[in-house]
């Protein structure tokens, strides 16, 4: 009899579950409080029959702030019979996004910018098939916004062990998070992304740098990098070193000019300044590379006083050997010119140099009446005037060539300048 009422059990549940395969299943939770002696989970079965639909009477809704980064959260609406359970699958465009299909929540991300957001809310319930429907789309999403910036400034010395500290300026609006790279020459410095950095030995000698990069949930990160500091200097300034010493070249004589070599130092890249001495005494103005002395410097001995500069290094100045002393400019050889013509109003009169030695002299001319200089009159001819009347004329020829002192002489003055006619 047992095995007869087993049986027939077994026979009622079979034809169950081809009515249950029939109508239609929908996916359930719910399962029966105790499991059916024979193996059938009956309670299951029952929930997975279909009576029906689930209906939506009000349809889904979203609530957030639509922009980029923010969080949208899903209302299922409203549904019949009540007691439902929710899936939801957000939408953008009309298109599934794939990873956003469980949660009533979603954080726009900036993918999403241009799109309009929508859920798709599926209900479910036991024996009955399940409802979907979807919202309205939001409207779409805006661009992010640009942050308001500054150019960050740096505070404190650029010297090894000293503290350089970021200042970020003012930045808008309120609430910006910030971070810093700091940068020597340019590349970053590994593992400085503090507010403040402590330049090391590395950076002697190059310029630093932040950057500051300010983000705010909303906003397009920002990132500004500040201005150079000067080369970044040792804790105790090493002085630069001559290693060949200065030398002058040039013949040391008056008029000729004379140059200095720097020599050689280290480290590379030092820069120089120089002083001329005359005697060990500073030539003012004498600063350049070369200096041309004049007669006053005859019999002195030259020097010059080399400084070498480099930025985060001490100066240091090197003097050169002086020069034998300055040799006086050679004498022109000379003759006293002499004056050709006849002294009269009208009539023209001629300078003659004379035999001047040696050969390329320039000569110049300057003549004179009475003794008084004549103004203009400085051509190699001159024809005296009425003003010149019984007056006496002379001429004073200058002779000048490179290497030799400028040399003048004055002729013998004219018999007295008559009355033309």
């Amino acid at each position: 009899m047992n095995i007869l009422h087993t049986r027939s059990l077994r026979r009622a549940a079979a034809l169950l579950l081809t009515a249950v395969c029939v109508v239609g299943v929908a996916p359930s939770s719910a399962r029966a409080a105790d499991p059916d002696p024979t193996g059938i989970d009956l309670g299951s079965l029952l929930c997975r029959i279909g009576l029906g639909s689930m209906v939506n009477t009000a349809p889904p809704t979203i609530s957030g702030t639509v922009k980029v980064a923010s969080t949208l959260t899903a209302s299922p609406g409203t549904w019949s019979p009540t007691g439902a359970t929710y899936t939801y699958q957000w939408l953008a465009d009309g298109a599934p996004v794939t990873e956003a299909t469980a949660s009533p929540t979603y954080v726009v991300p900036g993918g999403a910018v241009g799109k309009k957001l929508s859920v798709k809310v599926t209900a479910y319930k036991c024996m009955k098939n399940p409802g979907a429907a979807t919202s309205a789309q939001t409207v779409a999403v805006p661009a992010l916004t640009n942050l308001g910036y500054a150019v960050p400034t740096i505070t404190g010395t650029p010297k090894v062990g000293q503290t350089l500290t970021a200042n970020e300026g003012a930045w808008t609006p309120d609430g910006i998070t910030f971070t810093y790279k700091w940068l020597a020459e340019g590349t970053a410095i590994a593992g400085a992304t503090a507010k403040t950095y402590v330049p090391t030995a590395a950076e002697v000698g190059k310029r630093i740098q932040v950057t500051v990069s300010g983000s705010k949930a909303g906003y397009l990160t920002t990132f500004v990098t500040s201005q150079a500091t000067a080369a970044v200097v040792p804790a105790v300034a090493v002085p630069v070193a001559n290693t060949v010493a200065p030398t002058i070249s040039g013949t040391p004589k008056v008029g000729q000019t004379l140059t200095v070599s720097p020599g050689t130092w280290t480290p590379t890249g030092v820069t120089f300044t120089y002083q001329w001495l005359a005697d060990g005494v500073a030539i003012t103005g004498a600063t350049g590379t070369s200096f041309t002395p004049g007669t006053s410097r005859a019999g002195t001995k030259l020097s010059v006083a080399v400084t070498g500069s480099k930025t985060g290094y001490a100066s240091a100045t090197v003097t050169t050997a002086q020069t034998a002393p300055l040799a006086q400019l050679d004498q022109l050889g000379y003759a006293t010119p002499t004056i050709t013509g006849t002294a009269k109003v009208g009539q023209t009169l001629t300078a003659n140099e004379g035999a001047w030695t040696p050969d390329g002299i320039t000569f110049t001319y300057q003549w004179y009446s009475e003794g008084v200089l004549v103004a203009g009159a400085t051509a190699k001819t001159y024809v005296p005037t009425a003003a010149d009347l019984n007056k006496r004329i002379q001429v004073r020829v200058t002779g000048a060539k490179t290497g030799y002192l400028t040399t003048f002489a004055t002729s013998a003055p004219t018999v007295r300048v008559v009355a033309a006619g």
